[in-house]
């Protein structure tokens, strides 16, 4: 995985991230629509931060 694919920490802006944990979560609404998300987690090794990135799975069906 690339810094750009990672992002630039939202604290100091520089691309020396890591990735912590990630998972799925699946989420339901209302209307009964189902929703996969893939979460990850990041940390900034310069500065600390740690900041959460959730973005919903590609549907390949």
């Amino acid at each position: 995985m690339t810094p750009d694919e990672r992002g630039l920490c939202p604290e100091c802006g520089c691309n020396h991230t890591r990735l912590v944990a990630s998972d799925t979560a699946t989420l339901f609404y209302r209307d009964g629509q189902k929703v996969e998300y893939e979460r990850r987690k990041y940390e900034c090794q310069a500065c600390g931060k740690r900041w959460l990135d959730q973005r919903p799975k590609d549907a390949s069906d």
